[in-house]
């Protein structure tokens, strides 16, 4: 026997992520969503879900991406320091990876956190 279940993206419950929390620009967003929505604070809530599938997708965007794309820019840098030494490179690789990677990397771990249900 044959299941009907299909698994597709559409049918997935909708997750709220707490590594959005430290987006700077998500509290804007909800206070903004929240003063156009009507109703009580289910309705409210309720609302919320589609504008925040949308602003995850266009404004938080995909961590894993974005953790690639920063390893990468930071293997270039790191290849090309050794050619010689360059003060601008040295200090764009320090700020890529002060304020840029350990940020992502705080993300990754919030999100591993959430998943793992651990209290």
């Amino acid at each position: 026997m044959k299941s009907s279940f299909c698994s597709t993206h559409s049918l997935r419950p909708f997750r709220f992520e707490a590594m959005w929390l430290q987006h700077v620009q998500f509290k804007d967003f909800i206070m903004l969503q929240w003063d156009v929505g009507s109703g009580f604070a289910l309705e409210k809530s309720c609302a919320l879900v589609e504008p925040l599938k949308h602003w995850n997708l266009n404004v938080f965007g995909p961590l894993r991406q974005k953790k690639a794309k920063l390893l990468r820019r930071l293997t270039g840098i790191q290849k090309a320091i050794c050619f010689g030494p360059n003060n601008y490179l040295l200090q764009l690789e320090a700020t890529l990876f002060d304020d840029y990677y350990n940020f992502v990397l705080e993300q990754e771990a919030l999100f591993w956190h959430q998943k793992s249900r651990m209290q």
